[in-house]
């Protein structure tokens, strides 16, 4: 635990640095050691050696691992940071260090590269430069952000720069967000004195940057390098794309670190990050293009709405669908169940689970009435909310609005999911537990489950023997006879960034992402072998009647997955919170009801007022 005396402390799962007045950089709650100044007088700085290694080399896991956040200690104007320029590298394993290893960061580069192959893990090398403030700012503390690369780069740079003090809170602020993984993001720098920036095609920089939450290896990834990017500059002499492959998760940490470091993306697929990003200003509203190239009244309005934030279209939708119920149609006939009619609300649909399930003489179930994990699904349970009229949010409000799950019509869906398993049992209270690799419904261990169109010619091609014996069921309603609605997603949300100093070039090429020969690609992308099909909807009525792979796959093609294409909606990303509950809330409270640790109503209390909480937070901090 910190000194509950100083100022400021941050953390990153296992790894803390803590900086206070008076005394130097602290890591991981350690106290200073023999090389360590107690002064920081703004002359004395943490002389480190490789300390920094190997300290930060201990509890660190890979998969978590995107950003590290070092603070230092300001005075007389300037930012003191370790050394004027500092080099430190990382070698980030599976498991905290490799087994062989005594523990310890590498010592030198050579031998952070070497650690990393034995280790099966990625040696990072970065470098950081001082920040300067405009003006005297003495004992102010404030944050550096260093990003490191992907696993396709060796190192990354923080440019100099000068900050203004509005920027330096900005910057303050943005490492606590990104600290929590929250939606709450630096605004955008103010455009210069004397009006916007004028983007042009004939710009200084001739180079576009693309971030994407599908690597180039990815057949997706590699559909774009070949056939958009690569369409767009022949189009464009002199121009050139930059690809980078960014997760879901790292896109508003990175965002936020790259804007400052006067390196953020120009356009970015944007499935994680879209209330926090649109709410700071970050993505330039696209509906006007759209309508001006031809588009808007052919996009399927659901997929649509996935990419509306308070009224603005904030990202080019592809790669969509919306998830059906996937069934076995014999097991329906074995049941005395019509299997052409899927059950079209609650009741009809639970009455159907409880007699497809199937117990042995000791009653433990031997195929469950419907495919469900330890905690039920909380994408699910959403969208059985919306068709109860409910939402996580109120929905006059989309953006900032307060948490509404533990309103009534939240409440009984919530109830309602949980009671499959609490009371019914149609699912073991623990979840199913099956072999990695089992295709549960086709293979017999469940009489359905919820799968969204990429779903099935990958069955097709890899489970093939019982494809004939699969129905496909249309979203339910809450009663019969009410509004049908599903989960919609949308994997591929491309948004161009509202500064962007090549917005021209930039809406250029998303223009070429738009053409119905570059969605086809995309939407038809497989690898090399033909082993790993990437199929998906677009999001245009046209289009989809083109799909090469959709005249092929009657599941889909003649089934509900084109009906009730356009009848889901998304979990709240819209909302400027969302990340953050998402990783924090709503899964260990809807785990405590399950178990009995908790009621459900006091559960969603809890919920409701944690995410008001980090709503509040977000809209009166920025972080």
């Amino acid at each position: 635990m910190f000194n509950r005396d100083w100022p400021f402390a941050i953390s990153w799962e296992k790894a803390r640095v803590a900086v206070s007045r008076g005394r130097c950089v602290h890591l991981l709650g350690g106290r200073p050691g023999p090389k360590m100044s107690n002064e920081c007088n703004g002359r004395c700085i943490f002389d480190t050696g490789n300390k920094i290694e190997h300290t930060a080399g201990r509890g660190l896991e890979t998969a978590r691992i995107s950003h590290w956040h070092i603070l230092g200690y300001i005075t007389s104007g300037k930012f003191i940071f370790l050394h004027t320029n500092f080099h430190a590298r990382l070698a980030l394993h599976s498991r905290h260090r490799c087994p062989e290893e005594g523990g310890g960061g590498p010592r030198n580069e050579q031998n952070c590269h070497a650690r990393s192959e034995r280790c099966k893990s990625t040696c990072f090398v970065f470098e950081a430069k001082p920040l300067l403030m405009e003006g005297e700012q003495p004992d102010r503390l404030t944050n550096l952000l260093v990003t490191f690369p992907n696993h396709k780069e060796s190192q990354s740079t923080m440019m100099s720069k000068k900050y203004s003090r509005r920027d330096m809170l900005k910057l303050t602020g943005a490492a606590a967000g990104a600290t929590l993984m929250a939606a709450c993001v630096a605004p955008p720098a103010a455009a210069p004195a004397g009006g916007d920036a004028e983007p042009a095609m004939g710009a200084m920089r001739k180079t576009i940057r693309w971030w994407d939450n599908y690597n180039a290896e990815h057949p997706l990834g590699a559909t774009l390098i070949d056939l958009v990017f690569s369409v767009f500059e022949q189009e464009n002499p002199g121009w050139d794309v930059e690809f980078t492959f960014v997760t879901n998760t790292e896109l508003v940490p990175k965002m936020i670190t790259s804007r400052m470091a006067g390196e953020p993306a120009d356009l970015f697929a944007n499935f994680a990050g879209r209330g926090s990003l649109a709410h700071a200003g970050y993505t330039l509203p696209l509906q006007d293009y759209v309508k001006e190239w031809g588009q808007w009244d052919d996009m399927i309005d659901g997929f649509r709405n996935l990419c509306t934030v308070g009224g603005d279209l904030i990202g080019y939708p592809a790669l969509c669908g919306t998830k059906m119920y996937i069934y076995r149609k014999d097991f329906f006939d074995e049941a005395g169940l019509d299997a052409d009619n899927f059950p079209d609300n609650w009741d009809d649909l639970l009455d159907a689970q409880l007699k497809l399930t199937q117990r042995d003489g000791d009653g433990n179930i031997t195929r469950a009435g419907m495919r469900m994990g330890k905690t039920w699904d909380w994408e699910q349970m959403t969208v059985n909310a919306y068709q109860n009229g409910g939402g996580e949010f109120d929905q006059s409000d989309p953006l900032t609005g307060k948490c509404t799950v533990n309103a009534p019509e939240f409440a009984e869906a919530f109830t309602w999911n949980l009671d499959l398993k609490r009371v019914h049992g149609i699912n073991p209270l623990e979840g199913l537990t099956l072999p990695p690799g089992t295709w549960a419904t086709v293979e017999g261990f469940t009489a359905m489950e919820i799968q969204g169109p990429w779903w099935v010619p990958n069955m097709r091609l890899r489970k093939p023997e019982n494809a004939d014996l699969m129905g496909i069921g249309a979203p339910i309603s809450r009663n019969a006879g009410g509004e049908r609605i599903g989960l919609a997603n949308a994997n591929h949300i491309i948004s161009v960034y509202s500064e962007s100093e090549v917005q021209e070039a930039a809406l250029g090429l998303l223009e070429v992402y738009s053409r119905p020969a570059s969605q086809e690609a995309l939407h038809n992308a497989i690898d090399d072998e033909g082993k790993f099909p990437q199929f998906f909807l677009t999001a245009f009525k046209s289009m989809n009647e083109n799909l090469a792979w959709l005249q092929d796959e009657p599941l889909i093609r003649d089934t509900a997955f084109l009906e009730y294409a356009g009848s889901g909606r998304d979990v709240g990303y819209d909302h400027v919170g969302y990340r953050e509950m998402a990783i924090n809330i709503w899964s260990p409270f809807t785990e405590m009801a399950l178990f009995g640790l908790r009621e459900d109503q006091d559960a969603l209390d809890s919920m409701a007022s944690k995410a008001d909480g980090i709503t509040n937070r977000i809209l009166s901090t920025g972080a």
